[in-house]
């Protein structure tokens, strides 16, 4: 009689279990968002999607439209349904039939081929000269910008006006970046260094990296007035000021989200943008808002002239008044911009 109960709640556990496995589902997250503990945007957070990222869902019906997942982390919250596509049902126990297994996504393939990725960068890896040339600029008036730029430092603005892409890029995580070493010279112009510090950097500049990150910021770098007359722009640029002849300063950071401070600086120029019409900052806007996840590719290269950026701020003052950057190491310039959609990589080029 004992035995036939202990058969018997087994079986109706069974039965319990069955349905859920039926509505078990995977989705992808078509862009950044939250996971939090209730389903409110007032609850606390406990995880991040990058759009690409996949989950389980673990109940059929959303909830305020929240939907119960578990990212593959572990972690289990309430996520915004409107943004995870469902992708597939969930596979049934070993040897179940006529349920579909999860899709896997597929990363969309790119010209570009890339190495395998690293935790830190290699001073032997092959660095590439700059091809920086004389530029003349596309729209009137077309005047000529030298290699050098007009002012400040000669050879930084020979790197920062270069145009070339690579033909491969070294995949590094994002801290290999923000911990790359550099000597600590206040100087701003390279002639002035010695030649100890000239060869810490030469180990590292020109080379083509390649990164996934997320984009906290965008500042186009055209510059203010002072009494009612427009400043010159930068010295790379030959002190232009009008938008197409500027900088687009984006801030790289290791989550969605953070601090200027906390970001490593990645820079589009105006010789390489040309290159790239479907370039605006309208898209690049819409994905620091949505916390989407982002590959960047272009040169490693090091600025000397922002040493005020990283180090002069008053120690101590929570705001970090004047930080507005975790290294003078950047990518600059940026040749190719990837957005994370789907499971796979979108350029920026192609984006509506």
């Amino acid at each position: 009689m004992l035995r036939r109960a202990r058969v018997l709640l087994l079986s109706l556990t069974l039965l319990c279990i069955a349905p859920l496995a039926a509505f078990a589902q995977r989705a992808v997250a078509r862009s950044g968002l939250n996971v939090r503990t209730a389903q409110s945007t007032s609850s606390r957070v406990v995880g991040h999607l990058a759009a690409g990222d996949t989950v389980t869902v673990l109940s059929p019906s959303p909830r305020m439209g929240y939907l119960h997942v578990e990212s593959a982390a572990g972690v289990k919250g309430w996520a915004w349904g409107v943004r995870l596509q469902i992708i597939s049902e969930a596979t049934t126990p070993s040897g179940g039939r006529g349920v579909p297994g999860p899709t896997t996504p597929t990363l969309s393939p790119t010209p570009a081929t890339r190495t395998s990725g690293s935790s830190s960068i290699d001073p032997s890896w092959s660095k590439v000269p700059s091809n920086a040339g004389g530029y003349t600029w596309t729209d009137s008036p077309h005047t000529v910008c030298p290699a050098t730029g007009a002012g400040g430092d000669a050879e930084t603005n020979r790197w920062k006006n270069r145009t070339d892409s690579a033909a491969t890029y070294h995949d590094v995580a994002w801290n290999a970046l923000a911990a790359l070493a550099f000597p600590h010279n206040r100087k701003k112009h390279r002639a002035d260094w010695p030649a100890g510090d000239l060869s810490a950097i030469a180990g590292f500049e020109g080379i083509p990296v390649s990164a996934v990150g997320f984009l906290s910021g965008i500042r186009v770098e055209i510059p203010g007035t002072r009494n009612g007359v427009p400043q010159k722009g930068e010295t790379t640029n030959c002190g232009e000021n009008s938008p197409s002849r500027v900088d687009w300063h984006m801030y790289f950071t290791r989550s969605p989200h953070e601090a200027h401070y906390l970001g490593i600086v990645l820079e589009t120029t105006p010789r390489v943008r040309p290159l790239h019409p479907g370039w605006d900052t309208t898209k690049v806007k819409q994905a620091v808002a949505a916390g989407d996840t982002v590959r960047v590719s272009g040169w490693l290269m090091f600025d000397p002239e922002h040493w005020d950026q990283m180090f002069g701020y008053v120690p101590g003052d929570t705001a970090t008044k004047g930080k507005a950057r975790i290294t003078l190491w950047e990518i600059h310039p940026v040749t190719r911009l990837e957005i994370r959609r789907n499971g796979g990589w979108v350029l920026l080029d192609e984006m509506p």
